[in-house]
């Protein structure tokens, strides 16, 4: 009788892909966005869409246990939803933090040490092709007295990315540097 009570039950209450669902969109936006959201800046046209996406997203981990009933009734449910809070929650850590960009130049640092010392000098007027260095995508690349300026992202009129400083080499006057990142790395920022 009590196993006839429990498939009764089981079939009543409904099983919802709901949980799994915003489980998978919210990995989904934080695998989009964190190429952005570990970058220097972002665009105004990038950080509005990323903004308002990850705003819904975030509404949907409130209001859907709150207003859909079963949500998280049984474990599983939970447990989806706990792993869709997790991306909305790391996504506003890297939003208001540097730790996406530091942790993205740490693991690149070699790379880019590499570039700087063995590229041509040549070479290091700025072009407009992009190459991957480390896990930067440089779209231009500038050296000014020793130092080399790596541009990574594009902000309202301005360019930002990562730059070599040598001791006693001051950046151009357009340049301002923004960040120390390590040694004689530092994020920057070019003025229009």
């Amino acid at each position: 009788m009590t196993e006839t009570c429990q498939n009764n039950n089981k079939l009543r209450r409904p099983h919802f892909a709901a949980p799994k669902i915003l489980a998978l969109l919210t990995w989904i936006w934080l695998a989009v966005a964190l190429p952005c959201l570990s970058d220097v800046a972002r665009s105004f046209h990038t950080w509005l869409l990323l903004g308002s996406s990850w705003l819904i997203l975030a509404v949907a981990c409130i209001i859907l246990p709150l207003f859909l009933h079963g949500f998280l009734e049984d474990r599983s449910g939970r447990v989806w939803w706990l792993s869709a809070v997790v991306p909305v929650a790391v996504g506003l850590t890297l939003w208001f933090t540097d730790i996406g960009l530091s942790l993205r130049f740490a693991l690149s640092k070699s790379s880019l040490d590499d570039y700087v010392a063995n590229a041509n000098r040549e070479e290091m007027k700025f072009f407009q092709g992009s190459r991957r260095v480390g896990l930067f995508l440089v779209d231009g690349v500038e050296e000014y007295e020793s130092a080399v300026f790596l541009y990574t992202s594009n902000g309202f009129l301005n360019r930002y990315g990562i730059a070599y400083v040598p001791s006693g080499i001051n950046p151009p006057p357009r340049r301002f540097l923004i960040k120390n990142l390590s040694g004689h790395w530092y994020s920057f920022g070019w003025r229009f």
